[in-house]
């Protein structure tokens, strides 16, 4: 998010609750800890902000909830924690978007409490097709239509096939980067068509776009001379993702089997979901969801990739 130019987000720090067994002057978490010492009891936050405070053992009681500091204004008037500009110089230009609610809770585990206005005013997670130069060892972004395409090998390009003889390895390569206010990237999910789905879960990715800007504070090599977070070199790589899957397709009892084509047939999709649940496809999952389970999210092969059997 821009609002870390003032200051990184506080994860959640937990303490040991700590507890005395029954039976004997012996520390304790469980009642495991007490064998033949009766059970475990009478919980003391051990140390943190809440030391020799009273906790329930096994519990959170002793934790520091997360914070993240916003900035609030265009310029760090202070470095004040409590401003959100610690670790800025008095002056210091920041980004404010103050319909954002950064607020942080803990419940069975940490969530992000979703802004009501990125359900609105959003920038769901893009995705590129990436073209590569084999003589120069070079990739970068395809240039006609590469949003919302994937390349398999080295084809993005709509209703263009791959047609191989009983296996092929598929090579996916795709940009993928969430909004400056958005970010991570935290799921990547990949549908191949054919087995158990490509599961990239509880991530926290840069972008990968095909420029980054050089440095923070210069807008040299930024894309348009865009100098914000979702570009700098701590938040962007200038690269794509990359993996790697075989089909293979033996007789009709094998996946993706059509009897149209005469042989197997899959379009491979990449789901991509950001930090505040938003998918490529421009779909919101919702908090407890994912894009995988989203109608209409994801990004799907342009072609078709044609695996015949062996004749």
């Amino acid at each position: 998010s821009t609002n870390e130019n003032c200051g990184e987000k506080t994860p959640a720090i937990s303490h040991d609750c700590v507890g005395t067994c029954s039976g004997a002057n012996r520390s304790c978490e469980t009642d495991n800890d007490c064998f033949m010492a009766g059970t475990c009891g009478n919980g003391i936050c051990k140390d943190g902000p809440k030391k020799d405070n009273t906790c329930q053992l096994s519990s959170q009681d002793c934790s520091e909830p997360a914070t993240y500091y916003t900035c609030g204004n265009l310029t760090c008037s202070t470095t004040n924690l409590s401003t959100g500009c610690n670790g800025k110089n008095i002056g210091d230009v920041c980004e404010t978007h103050p319909d954002l609610d950064y607020k942080y809770w803990l419940s069975n585990d940490s969530k992000w409490n979703t802004p009501s206005s990125l359900l609105i005013n959003h920038q769901a997670p893009q995705v590129a097709a990436t073209t590569c130069n084999e003589e120069t060892n070079t990739c970068h972004m395809g240039s006609t239509n590469a949003l919302n395409h994937i390349t398999i090998g080295n084809v993005y390009e709509d209703g263009v096939d791959i047609t191989r003889v009983q296996s092929y390895m598929a090579v996916l390569k795709f940009y993928a980067w969430a909004d400056k206010d958005q970010m991570p990237i935290r799921d990547i999910t990949i549908d191949w068509g054919d087995s158990p789905l490509s599961q990239y879960t509880d991530m926290k990715a840069k972008n990968h776009k095909d420029l980054c800007c050089s440095t923070n504070n210069s807008s040299d090599g930024c894309p348009n001379g865009d100098l914000n977070f979702g570009n700098i070199p701590e938040a962007c790589t200038a690269n794509y993702f990359q993996f790697t899957h075989i089909y293979r397709c033996f007789d009709k009892t094998s996946p993706g089997w059509s009897e149209i084509e005469n042989a197997c047939v899959f379009k491979p999709r990449v789901y991509v979901q950001d930090n505040w649940y938003w998918c490529n496809g421009e779909k919101y999952a919702g908090y407890d969801n994912k894009c995988k389970d989203t109608a209409g999210a994801g990004t799907q092969f342009g072609g078709k990739i044609i695996i015949k059997p062996q004749e």
